[in-house]
């Protein structure tokens, strides 16, 4: 086609996009490409525009790639296909093309922002943060870029830079009101109230029907006493309101919608106390009810919404109220009143449409039910379920459900057909319990034919069930159970915290549930034979209910349940007896009697936990089900060391470890000659055959596309083992499986429904390279062969523990070789073995005589301790730290400092790690990998699970910056108390102790660890209360776990003084748990490194004075004043110059300052510098400018270099110059400079800092710490 034909294809292709008919432009456009006469990229790129806007990202990205590598400065084009790869999570690639699109077109500010909220998607907030930084300085004047900065910095919670964003770009704003009241809510968040009042000044005058405005200037003038003036904005902001309600109900409902319940209650009461009308009494009563139950005073809300029902004035209202009234005496474990109050209106639900009958009648029979009234209870739960019509008709059985079920579903409702209730519930309790699925239906007919069979107190337990989730949470359901994992996490809790322990039941999972195998299968294979387990039930985990292994689809004691499903969850949760070779979900967290026996999968040749090459962390759920397991298993010593010390838990693995042997094995080592017969007849070999049988075994190692490669070696490899006078077997890793499909192979391969254990009963000599195969197969005291053409490689990539030349076989690098050694040991006399056979036997085998299933359940099911391994005692102070993100900063270095400082033979020190905000870091990932080798590193693994109450009371701390009511701490700690269980499970330590001392939910963690910690401590690096109103407006949360913790460290005297006064004075923390530890350094790090390359900038020049500051680039480092201090300096001495190291959030606008006071070249900023110090070394005066420090490591590392310092007298420096170390100077432009002319002038400090006596006394200091006597109870002054 031509040029006009393809401008028409666009033309009619780009009216059907503007209807929003994107399917039918693709469709057109594909049609137009398919002719094959059409050869346009423009075409090309349209379709994968619409491929994008259908959400059919992949094809998207073929077809826009395609457009744009024949036309590569579309640039539009490359935007499109940025958004396009941020969509399918291939943030890197989104990044770079953004990049690339901006760079092209940097004139567009859209693009600009949407580059930024990837970066941010991407987890890169520094890098969100500097093109938008970036942006404003290009655009100052367009108030897109500003607006999306400050958009920028209020999403990512750093509202002090916002706020000066919003004071510096108000001119470009001056007209609209929004900004301005966005100002003042960024203000009023930092506690700046006179400023907040100012700008919402601003806004009304701008809209003075702008009620949002209104309502922060009230909360403005309230905070400044000024209560008149805000009784007035109040008024105003519910008479500008278009809120119908708020109209009705008056301010309390605009505290309500700003989540500030205490004001709200208060209102209500106010207007309570001044309203007659019954009508608006109504209203009133009821929404200070639903505030009351918020704050947890479910008396008082009981209360209200009882007057809220006796002044309602229509049967809604009535039913409403009493509902509410209902819910909070069940929430309130009031079940009396609350059944009661429930039965004094479910005979009016009919009449409304505010409450569900259903689940009124629900909550109703529920009440009933907890008060052990089970016939009414079954009465009414029988009158819920008809409601929601769980009792009509035929029951469809959804494939999910299984076979099993299916079967018994059928059998059921031909029970009920009959009348014949006691076989109906029968039939329905089976078909639960053989299916995964959530069937609310079955449980209410089960319900029934148990109530109709005369057992209604079994009844109810079934017609519970009609609801996952039975508890009643003071916010409702919500949004908080949405998404994947929210669920399975609230659903984990409610089973293993309201639902009973079953005292019978094991579950057995394999693999994830991929297979029925392994270790859990012999061992469930000999509980069946054993009648010590009569009446016992086991739950099998398999994912596939069409491929169930026949051995247990006949087996009407075992479920067979999907992973992750509703079932397996609520089993995981109430079995006793747990049974995995692998790993449990990370919700998983065990239960208090519950027993977990981990049987690991095979003895490790390969790298395990943290020696696996390139993966920091991602053994972290391994390492957490560890200290979960009560009950280990190994085949040998080795087994052990590799899942405990290489999973950083040596001291701290809470199992009972015995050494059993496989149980596996035991199917190898008993088969009988029967069963070899079956298995060489399923596999085509004549019984009869004395050909010997030779099973090739290759570990998986491939890719699943990696087809070419595998497959074909693969063919050409087993043809040649496979020539001779044997038979030849090939058993496939399940992936290879899926890539072999119809290749000719020169062998059988094995069905997987031959036991990989059972198979190796018949083989003769066995073929492999990596796989710990050749482990079970040692008791066989048969021939192997290893086949490992790229042991150089796979050895780099993945490690090995064992050399190749302690194998217990021969070792071939090519297919000659291999045929060649197959021939000899073909070939040889029987009873022939390797030299290094009996030495791995004995060292990797020592116990496999057929009986290790039965040590394993005398170990693990009656506590038999003949083959348990005593741990040896480790008598070290057990410390757990967490350090935050490992950023590199004062606090990062203070901690390596400290923990390269304690003595490995005195502490056992474990560091809980972060991996979200560390693990795409490469400079956290340095600092982290830089811990001393003895430190047990904790990542953490998952997320926290909670129910809909505990998230709706979390999300409230966080976004209210504190707790609205004392209930609320207590169940927030408790969350936070289960949370160190699910993440740390049986670990103890001595102190546990938050380093970091900035994130609150570490800081909640920690302050609810005294379940796995003697006592908790948590460091304030600097004057607290200073961070807060400088720059960490949600720092009000933080101190509202101090009351928790047995100690708060500060780092100076100084900073401990200050501290101590004005957190007792604010927040009334007990003035006896703050205590001093001052930082720890490292002796010789600022010398050794200072030599190690030279200064990324040195000025040029004869005689130079060079001033060094070295920070993070930020408010409370005060580079701003030191520049204008340094300029007053520098006119009259033009010979001096000043380096600032380091980075941060103001570089930019410390770059402009520079240029504006003229001293371009004169002060330079170095970025942050991975070896600061030989920058460091090459300056003559160290000067600190900040307002407050915690202590001021960089200033001490300077004085180690033999650099004099200056610095502002705050907090922290004070303490680490007064006693004439350095020069202390006033916190100001003038302070400053007079302490540079004092330089200059020739000033010198009286003493010189030791280092050596400094390091003894701050470790005297942390040793007394962590012996400190633990106190009990809060520390709430």
């Amino acid at each position: 086609m031509n040029r006009f034909s393809t401008r028409v294809i666009l033309g009619i292709g780009r009216r059907i996009e503007h209807r929003g008919k994107f399917r039918l432009a693709a469709l057109f456009y594909e049609r137009a490409l398919a002719t094959k006469l059409l050869k346009s990229d423009e075409v090309r790129f349209r379709l994968g525009f619409c491929q994008f806007k259908m959400k059919k990202y992949s094809l998207a990205m073929v077809n826009m790639e395609s457009a744009i590598a024949h036309q590569p400065h579309r640039f539009g084009w490359i935007q499109s296909l940025a958004l396009n790869m941020q969509r399918m999570k291939k943030f890197d690639r989104a990044l770079e093309l953004f990049a690339a699109a901006c760079a092209g077109q940097p004139q567009n500010i859209r693009w600009h922002t949407r580059y930024a909220k990837c970066a941010v998607a991407a987890r890169k907030k520094d890098l969100a943060g500097s093109i938008l930084e970036n942006l404003v300085v290009r655009f100052p004047s367009e108030p897109a870029s500003s607006a999306a900065l400050a958009d920028h910095l209020l999403q990512t919670g750093q509202r002090w830079r916002e706020l000066e964003v919003r004071q510096a770009y108000v001119p470009v704003h001056e007209l609209e009101a929004k900004w301005m009241s966005l100002t003042g809510q960024a203000a009023q968040f930092m506690a700046r109230f006179e400023i907040s009042r100012d700008y919402f000044l601003q806004a009304t005058a701008l809209d003075p029907e702008y009620s949002k405005a209104w309502y922060g200037l009230a909360r403005a003038y309230e905070e400044l006493g000024e209560l008149e003036n805000a009784q007035r904005a109040d008024a105003q902001a519910v008479l500008t309101s278009n809120d119908e309600q708020t109209s009705t109900l008056g301010v309390g409902r605009l505290h309500e919608r700003a989540n500030d319940w205490t004001r709200a209650l208060e209102s209500y009461r106010e207007a309570l106390a001044a309203s007659s009308r019954p009508g608006d009494r109504q209203g009133l009563n009821y929404r200070a009810g639903e505030v009351n139950s918020k704050l947890f005073n479910l008396e008082a809300a009981a209360r209200h919404f009882g007057e809220a029902r006796a002044t309602a004035t229509t049967v809604e209202g009535q039913v409403l109220s009493a509902y509410a009234q209902a819910r909070v005496y069940a929430r309130a474990g009031n079940f009396a009143d609350a059944a009661d109050t429930y039965s004094s209106f479910v005979e009016l639900l009919p009449e409304q449409s505010r409450v569900e009958e259903p689940v009124a009648l629900y909550r109703y029979a529920h009440a009933l039910h907890r008060m052990n009234d089970y016939e009414q209870a079954a009465s009414v739960y029988l009158r819920a379920a008809s409601a929601w019509g769980y009792l009509d008709g035929t029951l469809k059985v959804p494939a999910a459900a299984g076979p099993r079920a299916a079967h018994h579903i059928d059998l059921a409702q031909a029970a009920e057909e009959r009348g014949r209730w006691d076989d109906a519930a029968e039939a329905y309790r089976d078909a639960l319990w053989h299916t995964s699925t959530t069937q609310r239906t079955w449980q209410a007919r089960a319900g029934q034919a148990l109530a109709k069979f005369g057992e209604p107190q079994v009844a109810c337990g079934y017609f519970e069930n009609m609801l996952l989730f039975t508890e009643i949470s003071v916010a409702g359901l919500g949004t908080a159970l949405k998404g994947v994992g929210r669920h399975r996490g609230a659903l984990y809790i409610h089973a293993s915290e309201q639902l009973p322990l079953d005292e019978k039941l094991v579950l057995f999972e394999s693999s994830h549930g991929k297979n029925v195998h392994c270790h859990p299968l012999a061992i469930y294979q000999a509980m069946r034979q054993d009648e010590r387990f009569e009446g016992f039930r086991y739950a099998w985990v398999y994912n596939d209910h069409n491929a169930v292994p026949a051995q247990l689809s006949e087996d009407l004691d075992v479920a067979i349940i999907k992973q992750h499903s509703d079932a397996y969850i609520q089993l995981l949760g109430t079995a006793k007896y747990l049974v995995n070779n692998a790993t449990f979900p990370a919700y998983y967290s065990r239960r208090e009697g519950q027993q977990v026996l981990n049987t690991w999968h095979g003895t490790p040749l390969k790298f395990m936990g943290k020696l696996v090459k390139g993966a920091i962390g991602e053994h972290r759920n391994v390492q957490r089900n560890f200290l979960h397991t009560t009950h280990l298993m190994v085949p040998n010593r080795h087994t052990l060391k590799t899942l405990s010390q290489d999973h950083d838990l040596d001291g701290m693995f809470p199992a009972s470890v015995a050494l059993t042997g496989s149980p596996r094995v035991d199917s190898m080592v008993n088969l009988s000659a029967r069963r070899r017969a079956e298995i060489l007849a399923e596999l085509g070999i004549d019984p009869q055959n004395q050909e010997p049988v030779v099973l090739f075994a290759p570990t998986w190692r491939g890719q699943i596309n990696d087809r070419s490669y595998n497959v074909n070696s693969l063919v050409t490899d087993v043809a040649q083992m496979a020539r001779g006078a044997h038979q030849m077997l090939f058993r496939a890793h399940r992936f290879a499986e899926q890539l072999i499909g119809d290749a000719q192979l020169d062998a059988t391969v094995v069905p997987a429904s031959i036991d990989t254990n059972e198979l190796l009963a018949v083989v003769d000599v066995l073929i492999t390279d990596y796989s710990s195969i050749f482990y079970d197969f040692l008791p066989a005291r048969k021939p192997v062969l290893f086949y490992t053409p790229d042991f150089e490689a796979y050895d780099a990539e993945r490690g090995l523990y064992f050399e190749r030349e302690s194998w217990p076989g021969e070792v071939s690098d090519n297919i000659v070789d291999l045929v060649s050694s197959l021939r000899r040991t073909l070939d040889a006399p029987a009873g022939t073995a390797h030299p290094n056979f009996e030495e791995n036997l004995a060292e990797f085998a020592p116990m496999e005589d057929g009986n290790a299933s039965a040590r394993v359940i005398e170990f693990f099911f009656f506590d038999d301790h003949a083959h348990v391994l005593a741990p040896e005692a480790d008598t070290r102070t057990k410390l757990l730290f967490y350090q935050g993100p490992f950023k590199p900063n004062g606090i990062a270095t203070a901690f390596v400092n400290l923990i390269g400082s304690l003595d490995s033979d005195k502490y056992l020190v474990a560091v809980a790690v972060d991996m979200n905000a560390t693990g795409s870091d490469p400079a956290a990932l340095e600092i982290l990998n830089s811990l001393p080798s003895h430190v047990r590193v904790l990542p953490r693994a998952g997320a926290t699970a909670m129910s809909a109450e505990e998230r709706w009371v979390s999300d409230s701390f966080h976004a209210q910056r504190g707790f609205s009511s004392a209930e609320a701490e207590n169940i927030h700690l408790g969350t936070m108390a289960r949370e160190m269980n699910r993440s740390f499970g049986s670990a103890r330590f001595d102190m546990a102790i938050n380093f970091e001392g900035y994130s609150r939910f570490w800081a909640a963690l920690f302050a609810a660890a005294r379940s796995h910690a003697a006592s908790t401590s948590i460091y304030l690096h600097n004057d607290m209360v200073g961070e807060w109103l400088l720059r960490f407006g949600t720092m009000p949360g933080l101190f509202a776990t101090y009351g928790h913790y047995d100690a708060l460290v500060s780092v100076t005297d100084s900073v401990g003084e200050i501290n101590q006064r004005q957190l007792g004075e604010r927040f009334g923390i007990d003035e006896s748990i703050f205590t001093v530890s001052e930082n720890l350094l490292d002796l010789n790090k600022p010398s050794d490194w200072a030599d190690l390359s030279e200064p990324v900038h040195e000025f040029s020049g004869e005689g130079l004075t060079v001033f060094a500051n070295m920070a993070r680039l930020s408010p409370e480092k005060g580079q701003a004043k030191l520049l204008h201090a340094f300029a007053r300096v520098h006119a009259a001495h033009a010979d001096t110059r000043l380096l600032l190291i380091g980075d941060g959030p103001l570089r930019l606008s410390l770059e402009e300052q520079i240029n504006e006071l003229g001293l371009a070249g004169k002060v330079v900023i170095t970025g942050l510098l991975a070896n600061p110090f030989p920058t460091l070394k090459s300056a003559d005066c160290f000067v600190f400018s900040s307002d407050y420090e915690g202590q001021g490591l960089a200033m001490i590392e300077a004085m180690m270099l033999g650099l004099p310092a200056i610095s502002t007298d705050v907090v922290g420096s004070r303490s680490v110059l007064s006693g004439g170390f350095g020069l202390l100077v006033e916190n100001s432009v003038e302070g400053l400079a007079e302490g540079m002319e004092r330089h200059l002038n020739g000033y010198r400090a009286e003493h010189e800092f030791d280092a050596q006596r400094y390091q003894l006394q701050a470790l005297e200091q942390f040793e007394t710490l962590v012996k400190k006597p633990v106190p009990t109870g809060s520390r709430l002054g």
